[in-house]
């Protein structure tokens, strides 16, 4: 059985907010005020549309939407504040 991406997409799309749902639920009590950070970082690398995956600042750029260089540098951030907490 054969079926088609563009119609499947939105049943993707919703299990796809549920389980970022369930990812923010598990993140906030340890990340607090990064959670949100984490979260768009998930969405918009594991986004199930292909057309809207990846950085949507550069879409339109010469910049490749898949470019990790962004996404390690806020990961980085990410890292830095929370130590800076538990110092």
């Amino acid at each position: 059985m054969q079926t088609d991406f563009l119609q499947d997409l939105p049943y993707w799309q919703a299990a796809f907010a549920r389980a970022l749902a369930i990812l923010d639920k598990s993140v906030t009590p340890l990340a607090g005020d990064l959670s949100h950070g984490i979260i768009q970082i998930a969405r918009e690398l594991c986004e199930p549309d292909p057309r809207r995956r990846g950085n949507p600042k550069v879409f339109g750029t010469l910049v490749p939407q898949y470019d990790l260089q962004n996404y390690i540098s806020r990961l980085d951030l990410f890292a830095h504040k929370a130590e800076a907490r538990i110092k």
